[in-house]
């Protein structure tokens, strides 16, 4: 059984000084208590959480940074960062409760490197990586294991009408993401963990460019 929570942040009312600030603390405190409900009534109706799958994600790029907006920074780290902390936040208790979960993130492939014209939406995907870092050694010997997804370019329609110049067959097909992301969420992606200090209890998952389906040099690494 999936249940699909849909984490859409809406753009503050449009009003100067505080009172901006206070419409976008407004819409962030909106945003935490809608998740927070409907993870109580997923909870209510099946009485356990087994696995989130964190996919909410949005690309912005193109400008460098001292032209880049204040709002596509609020809008890339609301959507990619913000929707990682708050929908976890609200489901790791009943996780504790069981002794069992599983959170998977989809993070980037530009959280390993910043680039010219990205640097917001590395920075955005950089979060998701440390936060599922942190989240996994706080968690450990809990019984719930939290990994991040790092694909390059998904080969979906949007982008090839995008960038239709590029070269689609090095880009990740979805169902070889879809692949990964089942495994992790199965009983089979138990890692071993806490190895050595730099391990840090966590490893992410790479899709590396140079084959439509999962490469043999994919694999866990560690941070």
């Amino acid at each position: 059984m999936f249940i699909w929570i849909w984490y859409k942040p809406e753009a503050p009312a449009s009003a100067p000084g505080v009172a901006t600030e206070r419409a976008t603390n407004l819409k962030s405190l909106q945003q935490a208590l809608a998740v927070e409900r409907a993870i109580g009534e997923t909870i209510r109706r099946f009485g356990r959480i087994d696995v989130l799958v964190n996919t909410a994600g949005a690309y912005q790029a193109g400008k460098p940074l001292h032209e880049t907006s204040l709002e596509t920074w609020d809008s890339l780290f609301d959507i990619n960062a913000k929707s990682v902390f708050v929908l976890s936040r609200a489901s790791i208790p009943q996780m504790l409760q069981q002794g069992a979960g599983k959170i998977i993130s989809l993070a980037s492939r530009a959280a390993l490197t910043g680039e010219a014209g990205a640097s917001v939406y590395s920075a955005s995907k950089a979060a998701v990586m440390r936060l599922t870092e942190s989240m996994a050694v706080e968690l450990k010997g809990s019984g719930i294991n939290v990994n991040c997804v790092m694909p390059g370019i998904i080969d979906t329609p949007v982008n090839r009408r995008a960038m239709p110049d590029a070269h689609h067959g090095s880009w990740v097909r979805p169902d070889a993401l879809a692949g990964v992301i089942l495994f992790l969420a199965s009983e089979h992606a138990r890692l071993p963990v806490g190895r050595n200090a730099h391990t840090l209890f966590s490893a992410k998952v790479t899709l590396k460019r140079g084959s439509g389906d999962l490469p043999s040099n994919t694999g866990l690494v560690p941070p």
